[in-house]
């Protein structure tokens, strides 16, 4: 009887074990638990922003760049996220002329413009831009009949530095202003800013602006 038991047991133990025989060297047939699923958790867009921010621009006619005008001033400006490159801004500035003679003039501008983002990505801490766009401008110098309005264009670049909510941002653009042709609502010209003959009304400089961006 004892024989037949030791015999059942060794084949019990023989069958269990033939498995692991038929491997080759080191290679094991345990059980591999499945990977855990990954749930990536995307942060919420923030598409719209607003900003405030502070410029000193400069410009000159376009035949004479030795006649320059200095400016200062801030403005507002709200901006929209339209997808990850792709974005749209709209500003109002005011400036007004650095000098410590005579009677400094005013400049009202507002524009809309087109960003495109170099680095679109939604944790990137610092975004690279690209900017382009339209606007209008309206100087305004005491003692003139009418102000003077200007139609103009602008290209730039911009980077921002990103703290969740909240961005700064350094810009720099590039515009070019002509004036408008409504010869009776035009004061003659009253400072360097201004053309000096009808067919001289091309102004030209460059702006810089420091700005903080809230996102909602």
């Amino acid at each position: 009887m004892r024989t037949v038991v030791a015999a059942l047991a060794f084949t019990v133990l023989a069958v269990e074990a033939a498995p692991a025989f038929a491997q080759s060297p080191g290679e094991c047939a345990c059980a591999v638990p499945a990977p855990a699923a990954v749930v990536i958790v995307e942060a919420p867009r923030r598409k719209l922003g607003v900003s405030l921010r502070m410029s000193a621009l400069g410009m000159h006619p376009s035949d004479d760049p030795e006649a320059h005008t200095d400016f200062s001033g801030g403005g507002l400006a709200v901006s929209y996220r339209i997808n990850r490159r792709w974005g749209i801004e709209l500003a109002a500035d005011h400036f007004t002329e650095d000098t410590e003679e005579g009677t400094p003039r005013e400049l009202q501008a507002v524009s809309v413009s087109a960003t495109f983002h170099l680095r679109p990505y939604r944790y990137a801490r610092w975004d690279g831009y690209l900017i382009a766009g339209l606007g209008t401008a309206t100087a305004v110098t005491e003692g003139n009949q009418a102000p003077v309005g200007y139609g103009s264009a602008h290209l730039g670049l911009g980077l921002e530095r990103r703290f969740r909510r909240l961005g700064i941002s350094a810009e720099l653009r590039m515009i070019g202003m002509g004036e408008a042709k409504d010869e009776e609502a035009q004061p003659a010209a009253a400072s360097r800013m201004e053309p000096r003959s009808d067919e001289e009304r091309g102004i030209s400089g460059g702006q810089v602006s420091l700005a903080a961006t809230y996102y909602f």
